[in-house]
């Protein structure tokens, strides 16, 4: 049970100490996708199509982050800073000649953050569920 409670923690009220983390992981994140990316040698990672995941679960991933950064207040925020960072993604990509810029990219990375913020509000809602079943049986 403490286990469900420090995930419904996590994503419901996040303490101080959780949310200066999460930016902290977004923030190294977004420096290494940047670095990383202008390096001349960055094209051609993921096969044609698998990027689209790539750009999902990564995006989502910084959605989630946040979304726990953010206090768990305001999810539009979250997808909001996902759009702007998808954005300076590509117009970096337009850049370096060994990389493609799109804006199908762009549109899985806010797909990405959406997915992941209605996966969040799906676990908080089994979590709950649980939660009171728990409390209901007296264990």
């Amino acid at each position: 049970m403490a286990v469900l409670e420090f995930l419904l923690q996590l994503l419901e009220r996040p303490s101080r100490w959780q949310r200066v983390l999460a930016w902290v992981v977004l923030i190294s994140l977004m420096i290494a996708l940047f670095h990383f990316g202008s390096q001349p040698n960055a094209g051609g990672l993921f096969p044609s199509g698998w990027d689209k995941l790539v750009h999902l679960l990564f995006f989502g991933g910084v959605a989630s982050l946040a979304f726990v950064g953010t206090g768990s207040r305001r999810p539009v925020y979250s997808v909001l800073l996902v759009g702007i960072l998808g954005l300076l993604d590509e117009i970096g990509q337009s850049y370096n000649p060994t990389r493609v810029a799109s804006a199908a990219d762009w549109v899985a990375d806010i797909a990405g953050a959406f997915l992941a913020l209605l996966l969040i509000k799906g676990v908080v809602a089994a979590l709950r569920a649980k939660r009171g079943a728990h409390a209901r049986s007296g264990s």
